[in-house]
């Protein structure tokens, strides 16, 4: 096992000119936020399981579950009731599925943790679904605060999807201190 710098895997992650659909999280938590614990954090397929379930009946929600032997994650993302998630920006979002139906709904919890409210934004970057429609892809950054609090927990997450994260300043940085263990297969 090797450590690297997290925002250089995170460049060559996202930034290596390969177009093929993927599947990750990528969370950068601020100190003194609950979920993240303060970490810059990366999951990939190799780490785990990501599975959907979402459906097209259900347009304005997509769910996003990965899990592996050590940790388990939800990513929860909806719109206003009667309005379907589109690709574009969602922001006064409060807890999932708490939201009043009128507003945005975020949730991003797993290991133990989440969060009783929670204020946050999210961006949709790619959606679609298949012909059954099951979700076929997403790609979305997020923005996160528990309880009324300052500290953010700052995310990634694509499923299948076949679009560039753009935004690194939301993903884990150069500015976090200590490394973190990556296992790189061939």
């Amino acid at each position: 096992m090797k450590k690297i710098n997290p925002f250089l895997f995170l460049t060559l992650l996202i930034y290596s000119g390969v177009n093929t659909a993927s599947s990750f999280i990528s969370f950068d938590s601020q100190e003194g936020d609950y979920i993240g614990q303060g970490k810059a954090q990366v999951w990939v397929e190799s780490d785990g399981t990501f599975s959907s379930r979402s459906t097209q009946d259900r347009e304005n929600t997509v769910t996003i579950d990965f899990t592996s032997d050590e940790n388990w994650w939800t990513l929860n993302f909806a719109s206003p009731e009667n309005q379907p998630l589109t690709v574009g920006n969602y922001s006064n979002a409060t807890r999932y599925p708490f939201q009043p139906s009128d507003e945005n709904g975020l949730s991003v919890s797993g290991t133990g943790r989440g969060c009783n409210t929670l204020e946050g934004q999210f961006e949709i970057l790619e959606i679609s679904y298949d012909t059954s429609g099951k979700l076929k892809s997403f790609a979305a950054t997020f923005e996160q605060h528990c309880e009324k609090g300052d500290p953010a927990l700052f995310g990634a997450v694509s499923y299948n999807a076949d679009i560039d994260i753009p935004d690194s300043t939301r993903l884990p940085t150069a500015g976090k201190t200590g490394d973190f263990s990556v296992d790189l297969k061939a």
